[in-house]
């Protein structure tokens, strides 16, 4: 459990120590008067019947100020919001990472890309991942995170034979891949429908695969939208190039980020056995921003759960009847 308004508990548990702490030092108040002493006290208090009394009083007045403690708490802590765990959080919600990986398999940063999920996938609890090239679906979503770090770190360090089969090439007459449709067959890799699983896409490449102004199955719009409809968060890590063709695509990628609420970022193509330096904190500011979940009526929920006071307020209402009890019987 989670508190949303956790400094009035913390203020409360506070104030509660300081009262304890008063009653405990503060010297109690003696009766102005005389008492005149009764003749063999101490054969009427061991007699059973007084012992019995004082016995029942003790326990009256402890369960009392137990009671007491317990509705002041409930009732400070349910002020304080309380909320689903984030534990919880992932549990009902478990994320979906698709890789889409448009570089060069060769290429330094994408062997430090593919590294560094390898590494994640077996720290992973209830997620799942996958990976897609440009002409292939390399991993499909998967929680056997063994075997997803297995072929991760295959191809973070490819045999020849492995980077052909990474991005095989399929001649067409009239067509050439590009970024769009790159994007649209990653995305595809979730499923079309909407689910309460959090899907986030990180893609890695250049932001255009040629001149530009090629044939495409997919519009810039018609991309945009499955990602709504499918509720993908999509985060771009782009190849710096500086030709115009790029610079459209950067904006481009830019703006569907931004649409999906994931980050855009740009590398340096590293060549085979380089890196690219900025990539781990890349790839951490987009960790720490995890896709939320998108309900069915178009509404996101991140991070947390909704307010969960009903365990609480259970407590306090059994404790508040508890009490009323104990006191009729203390009148008694």
């Amino acid at each position: 459990m989670d508190l949303r308004w956790w400094p009035i508990a913390l203020t409360a548990v506070a104030c509660l120590a300081v009262c304890v702490a008063l009653a405990l030092t503060l010297p109690t108040a003696k009766a102005d008067r005389t008492l005149r002493p009764l003749a063999h006290v101490d054969r009427l208090t061991a007699l059973p019947e007084y012992a019995r009394i004082r016995r029942r009083e003790t326990v009256l007045a402890a369960t009392t100020i137990a009671l007491l403690v317990v509705v002041f708490l409930t009732a400070a802590v349910t002020a304080a919001r309380p909320s689903g765990s984030g534990r919880e959080f992932d549990a009902l919600h478990p994320e979906d990472v698709m890789l889409c990986v448009a570089a060069p398999v060769t290429d330094g940063t994408t062997t430090q890309f593919l590294n560094h999920f390898a590494r994640q996938a077996t720290t992973f609890d209830v997620q799942r991942i996958g990976l897609t090239s440009p002409t292939v679906r390399v991993l499909p979503l998967t929680r056997d995170y063994q075997y997803a770090a297995q072929r991760l770190g295959d191809y973070g360090a490819p045999t020849p034979q492995q980077a052909a089969q990474f991005t095989r090439s399929v001649n067409y007459t009239d067509y050439a891949p590009n970024l769009r449709d790159t994007l649209a067959l990653c995305m595809t890799g979730f499923g079309t429908e909407p689910t309460t699983h959090r899907r986030s896409l990180i893609y890695l490449g250049p932001s255009t695969f040629g001149p530009g102004g090629g044939r495409t199955l997919f519009s810039e719009q018609q991309v945009a939208d499955m990602a709504d409809k499918a509720g993908i968060q999509v985060n771009a890590i782009s190849r710096v190039d500086v030709s115009d063709a790029a610079q459209r695509g950067d904006t481009e990628l830019n703006a569907l980020a931004e649409r999906t609420g994931g980050r855009f970022f740009r590398y340096h193509a590293a060549g085979p056995g380089g890196s690219d330096p900025t990539l781990p904190d890349d790839l951490q500011a987009i960790a720490a921003h995890p896709a939320p979940v998108v309900l069915p009526g178009g509404a996101r929920l991140s991070g947390q759960l909704p307010d969960q006071p009903g365990p609480l307020l259970i407590t306090g209402l059994a404790a508040a009847a508890l009490l009323g009890v104990a006191l009729v019987v203390a009148r008694r």
